[in-house]
């Protein structure tokens, strides 16, 4: 057992002593319930620390398999990026390959290598007459073979800057080729779609749609890690109890939490956001309620002393509490249906695991600077709930007893609920795969975190401020 552990059952036995003091109880008799108390908040630590721990690991696994996936994403996009350079590589090798066989004649003759040499010194000329008059050519003479293959070697060498542009810039321009091949088709017409030229504007045409393939694929994802503060608030509806007093709920209280964010990229502006976090929520209340005596429910220990044992029930924000009341009184000056006034101060810590998928859009960028908002809907599991709260018992004006109790477990609440939570923020680019986020968010329960049977129902507000870091791969 801990220090801890031991001092607070040491003040609970000190305390119950102490009431008793003046009395004649004997010091040696202490009654049943200093033990049974003393035994309950053993249990209680235990239980505590037990789920503490399956928390952690769960939330240790759940991150680490968000880590593992990621790796094999990078590594799958890598593999595709390397596929699609080998086949456009092996593509232009083809083409090649078929330009230098088509280029090889069958039947070479003299006067076939004098109209040959005769074209190439007025090439210049021709092509010039072409692109001022965009002339289509018309037949298969020599003149216009050899207008194709100086044609057919600038669009070659253009697409070679191409293919080069493309890799330097890792797949970036993927308009390059259309604007290489649309103005050359509206210059040379229909001459360029012979049979000896349609294989190459097939070849670039392929490049275009690798291009675009290619930039698609080159959409990086992100993994993020962020801590929150909220402000967190409980509202109620419906009755709570004809004899109970419930305030101060609804004021705001602070908490802070952690997050992982792994946005998906859908477009250049829309990614796929799904969120695993962790927080703590707190609230305060008070509990104000009058209770009717009855000596049924005394237990004599001598002719002027009684313990008065009860159960009183709580209605907290959160459930149900059941409170044991335990106090010292004079049978003899207490009559059933004396009025016995009871205030207690509520404190309640949730920890919360959150789910969340939703969608996250760029709304405008200014230099580093970006613009970012976007809605999820959550699913949230109360992993923990603490209830401590210090009561108070008068009658007559005179106080009966005071009681700090600590419980961990509560009635008719909800421990998984659903909710809604819009975001917006500013992110600033620190590198090329590597930026700074601050924004802020609002969130709302979507169903109660109560199953009271009174219809009372509790709904969680929350507003937070995340400040993180976020890495692409």
């Amino acid at each position: 057992m801990s220090n801890k552990s031991q001092h607070k059952i040491s003040d609970i036995f000190k305390s119950k002593f102490d009431e008793k003091s003046n009395q004649d109880l004997g010091w040696n008799n202490p009654p049943d319930f200093l033990f049974e108390e003393a035994i309950s908040t053993i249990n209680n630590n235990k239980e505590r620390k037990k789920k503490r721990l399956i928390f952690f690991i769960s939330a240790l696994g759940l991150i680490g398999a968000v880590l593992l996936n990621q790796l094999y994403s990078a590594h799958k996009l890598n593999d595709l990026e390397t596929k699609i350079n080998h086949l456009v590589s092996q593509k232009q090798n083809d083409r090649k390959t078929k330009e230098i066989v088509k280029s090889i004649p069958t039947n070479p003759s003299k006067n076939s290598k004098k109209e040959d040499n005769k074209i190439e010194s007025s090439k210049d000329k021709t092509i010039s007459k072409a692109v001022k008059n965009k002339t289509s050519f018309e037949g298969d003479s020599p003149q216009l073979i050899s207008q194709q293959n100086i044609i057919a070697k600038e669009i070659k060498e253009e697409g070679a800057d191409f293919v080069k542009t493309r890799n330097s810039k890792s797949f970036t321009a993927p308009n390059t080729t259309l604007s290489i091949l649309n103005p050359l088709s509206s210059i040379y017409g229909n001459a360029l779609l012979s049979n000896q030229n349609r294989a190459k504007f097939d070849y670039f045409k392929d490049l275009a749609d690798t291009e675009a393939v290619t930039s698609k694929s080159a959409l990086k994802s992100k993994l993020g890690l962020h801590i929150l503060n909220n402000l967190s608030t409980m509202k109620m509806s419906g009755p709570i109890s004809v004899q109970q007093a419930l305030t101060e709920y609804d004021k705001y209280y602070s908490g802070i939490g952690i997050g992982v964010d792994y946005f998906i990229p859908v477009t250049e502006k829309i990614s796929l956001r799904n969120s695993f976090a962790y927080r703590r929520i707190q609230n305060q209340s008070l509990i104000n309620s009058t209770l009717q005596y009855s000596k049924a429910n005394e237990v004599i220990m001598s002719s002027n002393i009684a313990m008065y044992d009860m159960d009183n029930t709580l209605e907290t924000p959160m459930g149900t509490l059941v409170e044991r009341m335990q106090l010292v009184v004079d049978p003899n000056s207490t009559n059933d249906g004396d009025m016995l006034h009871h205030s207690t101060s509520m404190d309640q810590s949730l920890s919360i695991v959150n789910f969340a998928t939703g969608i996250d859009a760029s709304i405008f960028s200014i230099g580093k600077f970006n613009w970012h908002s976007g809605v999820q809907l959550c699913i949230n599991y109360i992993s923990n709930l603490e209830n401590t709260f210090q009561s108070r018992y008068e009658m007559d004006g005179k106080m009966m007893g005071e009681k700090n109790t600590s419980i961990n477990s509560i009635n008719n609440s909800n421990h998984i609920f659903g909710s809604i939570l819009f975001n917006t923020g500013f992110s600033y680019s620190l590198s090329d795969n590597l930026e700074l986020s601050l924004g802020g968010t609002y969130e709302k329960s979507l169903n109660s975190l109560r199953t009271s049977d009174n219809n009372s129902k509790t709904f969680l507000v929350s507003w937070a401020s995340q400040l993180g870091l976020r890495k692409s791969f």
